[in-house]
Parts: structure tokens; sequence; C-alpha cells
């Protein structure tokens, strides 16, 4: 079992509250456990690209790349990760 507290500041480098503030009246779709959101990256290609990263992963893949993402946690229980499909649709599309 993983301890994600709801305290720990959550990796993104975007203003979640205000998003989730937002979309407080219209929180309809899919919840997940989002783990980060890189606004601008040119990493792995040519091009600049939008990443979302997802919490949580049963693989546990000896050679994983990203092993502080694997652990699964609920996002209706640990609000500190979680984001409705709108919420990340909406930091996708504001940069």
């Amino acid at each position: 079992m993983c301890d994600v507290s709801v305290e720990e500041p959550v990796n993104i480098d975007f203003d979640l509250k205000n998003i989730q503030e937002k979309s407080k009246t219209s929180r309809k779709g899919t919840n997940g456990a989002v783990h980060s959101i890189e606004t601008y990256t040119t990493t792995d290609g040519d091009g600049i690209r939008r990443l979302v990263f997802l919490q949580g992963c049963s693989k546990r893949c000896i050679f994983c790349s990203n092993p502080e993402m694997q652990c699964i946690v609920n996002p209706d229980t640990c609000p500190g990760v979680a984001m409705t499909d709108k919420e990340v649709c909406d930091v996708v599309e504001e940069e």
C-alpha cells in the first residue's frame, strides 16, 4: 500500500486549485490520478509536446524510468492527485 498524503505537493507546473475551482460546478467526467503534467517538453523526439503522467502502474518493471509513479491510488480518496478528464483538457488547452 502506498502512502500518498494530501498535504504532499503534487509535481505540476500550473494552477491546479484555480482550474479545479473553475470546473467545480461542472465536475462531471472521468476522475483519474494525475501525477504530473508537463506543458512544454522536447524530450524523446522532434517538436514540442505536452505530457500527462498518470499515477499508478502495477507492472513493476525492473528498469522503470518513473518508479515514483507506480503507487496505485484512488483519486476519489486522494484529492491531492485527483483530476477529471475535463480538468486535464483545460490545462492542456490553456497554454
